[in-house]
């Protein structure tokens, strides 16, 4: 089966639920009820929780998990064939909500998320920041990426597999490159090159599709909010070379799609969801084919 029909599958609800609950059920045998038990609020801020049968039973539950993935495929089509002028706004949509979806179909959270988990905005000297607020929906797939054993760049925290506990990633001296709670977007350009030559193919997947993330983030934003800089982004005007960037991230959102999409269909067969990351960026063809694993 290839990731296009399971999209399709995952697209209705009396067939998502099932899903939903054997993953569920690996995911807890497999260690991460356990593991999440030990995030507390001084980690992240905010802290997932474990599904459970009784939440994945309901009408509200399954409903929402379908609309995320048809609105995810929806937008991921028109976006592609889209002009540059609103492509962005609608790759960015596509590649939220499927994350969106990948998150509401592993963990819990008390609240809905009511933002992205990303701003972007100017200073005094007319410099872009972006900035993370505490709580947003890329913050949820951030946490989610740590507590699965990744090492995105954005974490707080970090899995310690040799003493079974989270570690503030900070402290970690081989971690992935950490951020700063702002940061100019020449710095979001420059990490993603250095991310690009990366050599532990672990760490390079999870910070380079976090990147993709963000730069959609931000080429969405210009076009949504600023169309006269995405204008002058896009024709290259005074020896502006970032479209390149933005351009990666538009040409990796079918990955990034698929990726999404296989992590919560693979967990449903036994698939740990950071070897789905891990192995997409080199055998697309292959992710049927990963082993299945007793632990996260």
């Amino acid at each position: 089966m290839k990731i296009d029909e399971i999209a399709r599958y995952l697209e209705l609800p009396s067939l998502y639920q099932p899903i939903a609950s054997q993953a569920a059920k690996y995911l807890s045998s497999a260690g991460l009820d356990k593991r999440l038990s030990l995030v507390t609020v001084n980690m992240v801020s905010d802290v997932p929780i474990p599904l459970d049968e009784k939440r994945i039973s309901t009408r509200a539950f399954a409903l929402r998990g379908t609309r995320l993935a048809r609105q995810a495929r929806l937008f991921l089509a028109m976006g592609l064939t889209a002009e540059d002028e609103i492509k962005p706004i609608l790759l960015y949509y596509a590649i939220a909500q499927v994350f969106g979806f990948t998150v509401w179909s592993l963990v819990k959270h008390k609240t809905l998320s009511k933002s992205h988990g990303l701003l972007l905005a100017q200073d005094q000297q007319r410099t872009f920041h972006l900035s993370m607020p505490k709580k947003g929906s890329f913050n949820r797939l951030v946490d989610l990426l740590a507590v699965f054993g990744g090492e995105p760049q954005f974490a707080n925290i970090r899995w310690d597999s040799v003493q079974g506990n989270f570690v503030d990633s900070a402290s970690n001296q081989t971690s992935p490159h950490k951020y700063p709670f702002s940061i100019t977007l020449e710095t979001v350009y420059a990490d993603f090159d250095k991310h690009v030559s990366m050599t532990l193919s672990a760490q390079r997947t999870v910070a380079l599709d976090l990147d993709c993330y963000v730069l959609l983030f931000i080429a969405s934003h210009f076009a949504r909010y600023r169309p006269e800089i995405w204008k002058r982004i896009v024709d290259g005007e005074k020896k502006e070379t970032s479209f390149l960037y933005f351009k990666t991230a538009f040409d990796n959102c079918p990955l990034l799609y698929e990726k999404a999409i296989a992590t919560v269909f693979l967990a449903a067969h036994e698939i740990s969801p950071k070897d789905t990351f891990n192995l997409l960026e080199y055998n697309r063809d292959a992710v049927l084919n990963i082993p299945k694993s007793q632990s996260l």
